[in-house]
């Protein structure tokens, strides 16, 4: 087992390896990371309920990166998805999600549209989320998702 970043110990060998996706930054990516990562959650035998907010919270921040990440008609523009299961020293495990992108943060638009819940709709649904974003020097944002903990 491997030390992650919080001293938590990663379970990703002992049913299946951490999940591992490349996708290009186009609108059915979101779709694509939610499917692969329901499918990861359920080898991992992740309850349903949790899994579901996992799963929208990560194509969240997905459509969040393939939306603002990237000016129109990048070529090679990718969002990253990786999903590793920590345990827990109380016997707890919980699933920790990274979406990352290459590209630069953009202002959100000043004139509302009905939409820019997404931060809201992540926080509500995981435990944690922590992003960090670019400088003026360095491109890419990451968003970590941790879910709240669950049963072994």
């Amino acid at each position: 087992m491997d030390e992650g970043e919080s001293g938590q110990r990663t379970l990703g060998a002992t049913r299946n390896a951490p999940l591992q996706l490349l996708l290009p930054a186009i609108p059915v990516a979101a779709r694509t990371a939610r499917l692969h990562l329901r499918s990861w959650l359920q080898r991992e035998r992740w309850p349903d309920e949790p899994s579901d907010d996992i799963s929208y919270g990560v194509s969240e921040a997905v459509t969040n990166a393939v939306e603002h990440a990237y000016p129109p008609g990048v070529d090679g523009a990718t969002v990253t998805v990786t999903a590793e299961v920590e345990l827990l020293p109380t016997g707890m495990r919980r699933v920790r999600v990274r979406v990352s992108d290459r590209g630069r943060w953009r202002p959100i638009p000043q004139v509302p549209c009905g939409r820019g819940r997404g931060f809201t709709l992540m926080k509500g649904l995981m435990d944690r989320v922590v992003i960090t974003r670019g400088d003026g020097t360095t491109a890419g944002t990451e968003v970590v998702l941790v879910s709240p903990p669950v049963a072994p």
